[in-house]
């Protein structure tokens, strides 16, 4: 617990420096351009906040000279360069991998520390990180995301239940809960223990995230970055010790001792992710230095990227969640909310009555579901800024880029831009219904709500089966009503839920 002094100290400190923010802003004047304080020091406090909670408002001032490159700013004295352009963009997730090496994690420390240095996300040498990446990829199959179908549904229909039982309440709030929990059997779906083990861990999950923001309160304060370390500890202890046991199970299985009652044969139907990861790789190849594709994962990888994992697919999809249910309930058109209703009523016996491969296929190959998502992910994208930072100089957009310049590629921006989507503030399914072949080229161009390139969000395909499984339930059993106070998009202010 934090004492008063510790309390006070803080508050000082926060008010002094949106105070000092302030009042520069107030004073020196307004850059024409990027439209904000022309001293560097203003551009964290306006700046970043502003981008990353406005999309519909920081977009039109990045783009309103063009929808070139924006503007070079200088952040705590590191060159900076924030981009909106769909072209410029997918080079530097895709074209510029060589240029750039990963997210500026260098930059922050802390989040290398709670992240680990053998993640995808941490500043990886180029060949380590593509064939940690290439094995991990092999643990998302379709196969494991239809075997989850069941029991996603049911936790789904479970938390909307509870939902119902409340006055008012934060979709935000609860649907953490279900993404988190739809990772537990993703990862560890073929174990029952395991995924309680795992479910047991979401209060030191929720420490652990918060200690991802916190870049400079002191460790000697307990603030959240010191409790994170602490958490991180407790939920390392716990998959190592069912890494342990797993590949327990795959030595036991290769000497043909099956006796031990302990020991279940996982076959192809029944393996989870984590299995997929052990299974992974094979034998090193000759001369790569390290660097072979069949090199099999350490625990020490498989536990970090377990973490990545988490991180990626916890507090972003649940974002989602909450922006679907925001869009359904206080903003969509009627004529496609009655689509969307009768689409997805209309095969609830069909999918309810099929296996999970079927059931699956079914929901995900919804249409009008499928542009309901598509439409969410781009009027609210849940990351707001993909940064990477340059290892060589570089020229873009006539733009000089010295080594070590971190660029912010904006593209929780993109699906604002009105020459692809036109009327970008108005939530419309059509744009994905109706667009003719050359719209949707377009829309691919300047459509990257899980990135792009070597950085592509791996857990994209679980993402999107998960908002497709809580808007069925939510759709198909129960009725929302508009609450007490307004909704913002993500964290959705308050709703009153009923079962049908």
């Amino acid at each position: 617990m934090f004492t008063a002094t510790e309390v006070a100290c803080a508050i000082s400190m926060t008010a002094i420096a949106i105070i000092t923010g302030k009042f520069i802003h107030d004073s020196t004047g307004i850059d024409k351009w990027t439209g904000f304080s022309k001293v560097w020091g203003n551009w964290p406090v306006y700046g970043h906040t502003f981008s990353v909670r406005n999309a519909k408002k920081f977009y039109p001032i990045l783009s309103a000279n063009g929808s070139r490159v924006a503007a070079v700013i200088n952040i705590s004295n590191v060159n900076v360069l924030a981009l909106c352009s769909a072209e410029y963009i997918k080079w530097v997730l895709v074209k510029g991998t060589n240029t750039f090496l990963g997210k500026a994690t260098r930059a922050f420390p802390r989040t290398s520390q709670l992240l680990g240095a053998h993640s995808v996300l941490s500043d990886l040498p180029p060949a380590q990180h593509k064939r940690i990446r290439q094995l991990l990829g092999q643990s998302i199959t379709n196969e494991i995301l239809s075997q989850c179908y069941p029991q996603l549904s049911n936790n789904a229909r479970v938390l909307l239940t509870e939902m119902s039982m409340q006055k008012e309440i934060r979709v935000y709030d609860f649907s953490k809960t279900f993404t988190f929990n739809a990772i537990a059997y993703f990862m560890f779906g073929s174990r029952s223990v395991d995924v309680e083990r795992v479910k047991r861990l979401y209060p030191d999950f929720a420490v652990w995230f918060a200690g991802l923001s916190d870049f400079y309160v002191p460790v000697w304060m307990n603030g959240p970055f010191a409790k994170a370390v602490a958490a991180r500890k407790q939920i390392s202890d716990v998959f190592m010790a069912i890494i342990a046991e797993r590949r327990l199970e795959m030595v036991v299985m290769d000497v043909g001792d099956y006796n031990d009652d302990k020991v279940k044969v996982l076959s192809e139907e029944n393996k989870d992710g984590l299995s997929k990861l052990l299974d992974a790789g094979g034998e090193k190849k000759n001369g790569d230095g390290g660097g072979g594709q069949d090199v099999p994962l350490s625990d020490a990888e498989v536990l970090e990227n377990l973490f990545v994992f988490v991180f990626a697919g916890f507090e972003t999809t649940a974002a989602t969640i909450s922006s679907s249910v925001h869009y359904f309930v206080y903003e969509m058109d009627e004529t496609e909310k009655n689509m969307l209703v009768d689409e997805v009523c209309g095969n609830t016996e069909d999918v309810s009555s099929a296996l999970p491969t079927a059931a699956a296929a079914l929901v995900s190959g919804l249409p009008v579901l499928d542009a309901f998502v598509k439409e969410v992910l781009r009027i609210k994208s849940p990351v707001s800024t993909v940064l990477r930072k340059t290892n060589m100089d570089v020229d873009l957009g006539g733009h000089f880029l010295p080594k070590d310049t971190v660029v912010a590629a904006y593209i929780g921006g993109m699906g604002y831009n009105q020459a692809v989507f036109p009327d970008p503030s108005i939530f419309k399914l059509s744009r994905f219904l109706e667009s003719t072949a050359g719209e949707k080229s377009a829309q691919l161009h300047s459509y990257v709500p899980f990135g792009a390139g070597p950085r592509l969000c791996l857990g994209m395909a679980l993402a999107r089966l998960e908002i497709k499984i809580f808007m069925t339930q939510f759709i198909t059993g129960f009725v929302a009503l508009k609450g007490s106070k307004a909704s913002i998009e993500t964290n959705i202010g308050l709703v009153h839920m009923n079962p049908c």
